[in-house]
């Protein structure tokens, strides 16, 4: 799904960017688009999103080549990877760094 809004447990909307779901194996994947800098405080945003939504993965795919390796950490703890650079990678090197992760 792209450019979705969802409904939270909290009953405010939330707008993903990306969900990838199977209700056959029970997970759900948020994915957010950047084209600005990664800051902390996006990494907060779709942490609440993820716990009032409920996903337990997500990632933030940025054009930006560097993210500040704290942000990184953070994320990180959230369980939310950051994708750097995503207009050099090709969709198959992308997919194949999602798996990996």
């Amino acid at each position: 799904l792209c450019g979705v809004h969802v409904l939270g447990h909290s009953g405010c909307m939330h707008e993903i960017d990306n969900i990838a779901e199977s209700k056959t194996s029970n997970f759900r994947i948020f994915g957010e688009c950047k084209t600005a800098e990664i800051k902390t405080n996006d990494v907060f945003v779709l942490a609440g999103k993820m716990a009032d939504i409920g996903c337990s993965r997500a990632y933030i795919f940025t054009i930006a080549k560097d993210v500040q390796k704290e942000i990184v950490h953070l994320a990180r703890s959230r369980n939310i990877s950051i994708v750097t650079g995503v207009l050099e990678h090709s969709v198959h090197d992308l997919v194949k760094e999602i798996r990996e992760d």
